[in-house]
């Protein structure tokens, strides 16, 4: 009996032992704070967390909404649980969301949280994004077509993360109303 209560202690003890080790984030190209520091992520901070409005007229943000914290014309949408406003958090693009109001062009990068305990489920890139999470896609984009009332605002189209990156590394430049890559 003293030697299966020692060996089941000794199993038990080992199990939880194997259980604290670090475990890898779901994606496994993103380490962590790291990779903002490598520009693999970028910082954003949180204007308008999920859930709240900034105006009385239509639905709360159905993500948290702010800015990318080294070029505040870029607006980020994170997608995860709702965050603190002012909160800062680090994000990898997975797609951006373009529209147009008017002559205006407007960009969204969407987002996923770096800390795999702030995803929903590991996106990891674009095709991720529309396969796996296409109702959110489109919640998203209709969320941003009708914020300002209907037909007020006309959607250009999606793009890559890529497309994203471009944006946040000042590589693409407004001409004519419309962006082009700096050559």
């Amino acid at each position: 009996m003293t030697k299966s209560f020692l060996l089941g202690t000794c199993s038990t003890l080992l199990l939880v032992l194997w259980s604290c080790q670090p475990q890898e984030p779901a994606n496994p190209f993103y380490k962590g704070v790291a990779d903002v520091q490598e520009k693999k992520a970028f910082l954003m901070e949180v204007t308008n967390p999920a859930g709240t409005s900034s105006t009385r007229t239509f639905l709360p943000y159905p993500a948290n909404h702010g800015l990318f914290t080294e070029n505040p014309a870029v607006e980020v949408l994170t997608i995860t649980h709702q965050l603190d406003s002012g909160q800062q958090v680090a994000v990898y693009p997975v797609g951006t969301l373009i529209l147009q109001e008017g002559a205006t062009k407007r960009n969204i990068i969407i987002s996923v949280p770096v800390d795999s305990s702030l995803q929903f489920s590991p996106i990891v890139n674009y095709q991720d994004f529309i396969v796996t999470q296409a109702g959110a896609r489109q919640i998203i984009q209709n969320w941003f077509l009708y914020e300002k009332g209907l037909g007020k605002v006309d959607l250009v189209g999606w793009k890559d993360e890529q497309y994203a990156w471009g944006l946040l590394n000042g590589e693409l430049r407004m001409e004519n109303g419309e962006l082009r890559m700096e050559n």
